[in-house]
């Protein structure tokens, strides 16, 4: 514990309100498509419309203002995000009408279009890169309590006043701003009047072929939330417990191990450490395509855990080194495209696939699009990124 206790009081503020944040986001996340399903007299379609703006509205966003907190400074943007998300919680806890929810789920949207660039680019100005992983890995953690907590916690609640959950989601939004506040820095202030440099996109190809090469992976989590639970119904009879106990044991293994495999793999290669992460979950796509029992489930659970703590600090730390310091945050914009991409299409092309051809083919598919994008990256890092210096070899 003493390795983590000199870290910066701004790593620790990120850590605590990402815990904060995501038990709140995760036990508000189902019951919002439940309050608008009840709503509006047991519409399906309508209220996943609505919850789908927001990653709709990321993606603008992120296309058309990435760079917003590399021009006006981190903090700021930081906290104005956590503002912005607190007032869109407390416009679905009274909002009825359809415009109003999709106001709010713009809104929403517009504060993690800011908020998550910013943070992540913050981190990178002060983490050294040699603890970068390490340091997303702690983040991630914090946030693999809210799988562990908020879901529990929302049921809770929702069955006492289901606008409790979105009051205390609001609560905990205006708690993290305040805590931005009194003891984050600013690391990257730069004068409004100081002249902007134009973001070309045929300059910066390594970073959109990445993105796109980073797709597959976020679509087969996509999946584990949407198409997952209908597919289990198709091979147990009691599927919520098999969900639930899966959930669980993802939950608890990236709590307790996140910081031991970000640590042990620190120094790992990204050429080796990103097209296996790849890999590994073409292998889990496999598993849950053909896996009919529990404990074969429960394997291939395991290692989309392993995966996961292995790779997403990985990638993160990645893009904070082939970043330009001037656009940290635009960078990290647009490499999260890729999350918006799959939550905008990946539950609509998993339901269809798991319509027409049945969950196995589905997962195998997915598979597939992993194996291919995991070579891609090997070659790619190989043969393109390493022509450059400033790519870890």
């Amino acid at each position: 514990m003493n390795r983590y206790l000199g870290f910066d009081t701004a790593i620790w503020v990120r850590v605590v309100g990402t815990a904060l944040t995501s038990i709140t986001g995760l036990m508000l996340t189902p019951f919002l498509v439940m309050k608008l399903h009840a709503e509006w007299d047991g519409a399906i379609l309508l209220p996943l419309v609505m919850v789908g703006i927001q990653p709709f509205t990321d993606m603008l966003l992120s296309i058309l203002f990435g760079g917003v907190a590399d021009r006006y400074g981190r903090k700021r943007i930081m906290m104005l995000a956590l503002l912005l998300q607190a007032l869109a919680m407390l416009g679905f806890a009274f909002a009825g009408e359809a415009w109003q929810i999709a106001l709010c789920s713009m809104l929403n949207g517009l504060g993690r279009f800011l908020f998550f660039p910013a943070a992540h680019a913050q981190l990178s100005d002060l983490v050294p890169e040699g603890r970068r992983a390490e340091v997303y890995g702690l983040v991630n953690t914090a946030a693999s309590i809210g799988g562990a907590i908020g879901p529990l916690l929302g049921i809770v609640m929702y069955k006492q006043n289901p606008a409790l959950v979105f009051g205390l989601a609001a609560s905990t939004f205006i708690i993290y701003a305040l805590l931005v506040y009194r003891n984050v820095p600013e690391t990257h202030a730069v004068p409004i009047t100081a002249p902007q440099e134009r973001f070309r996109p045929g300059e910066h190809k390594a970073l959109f072929a990445f993105m796109l090469l980073t797709v597959p992976v976020s679509l087969l989590f996509v999946q584990m939330e949407s198409t997952l639970p209908l597919y289990l119904p198709t091979l147990f009879s009691d599927h919520l417990s098999v969900l639930g106990v899966l959930m669980t044991l993802h939950s608890v293994l990236v709590t307790l191990l996140q910081l031991w495999f970000a640590r042990r793999t620190e120094h790992v290669s990204p050429r080796i450490i990103l097209p296996l992460f790849s890999l590994m979950l073409g292998c889990v796509g496999i598993g849950f395509a053909f896996s009919t029992t529990l404990f074969g489930l429960i394997v291939f659970e395991v290692l989309l855990s392993v995966a996961e703590m292995i790779g997403f600090a990985h990638l993160l730390k990645l893009v904070s080194i082939i970043a330009p310091g001037h656009m940290r945050a635009r960078y990290f914009a647009l490499f999260g495209m890729h999350w918006d991409i799959s939550r905008a299409f990946g539950p609509l092309l998993g339901g269809l696939l798991l319509r027409e051809w049945g969950g196995s083919l589905m997962f195998a598919l997915f598979s597939a699009l992993l194996f291919i994008s995991g070579s891609l990256q090997f070659w790619f890092i190989q043969r393109f990124w390493q022509k450059s210096s400033d790519i870890p070899k």
